[in-house]
């Protein structure tokens, strides 16, 4: 084999396992698709809103203007999705033992744990966040969550970084 040949076949060799190499950090770098659970609405019925109106200004209290979107349902739930995601107000379909003054929707500490209802005996305080209207959602992308409205009191979120979510509708509210 001459000089040019060898040289060649060297460079293919490195070709072929820089290109393994770019595969397999195309592979790892992924997040894994997860299949959202039986019941769950299909979000891409819905139209994705412009988050710039749901976003708080600046005169609001400065923690909140990391990158939370705010928002609220025709039906006075007040909802918050960013870093931790949370729902709290009217919310329909909730066991005997879940209901309260304020119920919630609060988002899970961990990764592994799901969303979880929650009871409050303090009055809810309404927002004057914009409202979310049936057949939109809005996605924040810095954080992997999407929330949506529907018709009929329908509200459903998930987190596709931890493939955890809730609906909230009159028929049952569930979390997952």
């Amino acid at each position: 084999m001459n000089a040019a040949a060898a040289l060649g076949s060297s460079l293919l060799r490195v070709g072929h396992i820089a290109a393994a190499v770019a595969t397999l950090m195309s592979v790892t770098t992924v997040a894994p698709a997860h299949a959202a659970p039986p019941g769950f609405p299909d979000l891409s019925r819905f139209t994705q809103g412009d988050s710039t109106p749901f976003v708080r200004p600046v005169s609001y209290d400065q923690r909140w203007t990391s990158g939370y979107v705010f928002f609220r349902t025709p039906d006075r739930i007040s909802c918050a999705i960013g870093a931790s995601s949370w729902c709290t107000g009217p919310i329909p379909g909730l066991r005997a033992d879940q209901q309260s003054t304020c119920p919630s929707v609060t988002q899970g500490v961990g990764p592994k744990e799901p969303f979880a209802f929650g009871r409050s005996d303090q009055s809810c305080v309404p927002t004057s966040d914009a409202i979310l209207e049936p057949g939109r959602k809005l996605i924040n992308d810095a954080y992997g969550v999407t929330c949506a409205v529907g018709d009929g009191q329908l509200t459903a979120c998930v987190d596709a970084w931890t493939n955890h979510g809730f609906v909230l509708q009159p028929s049952g509210s569930w979390v997952f």
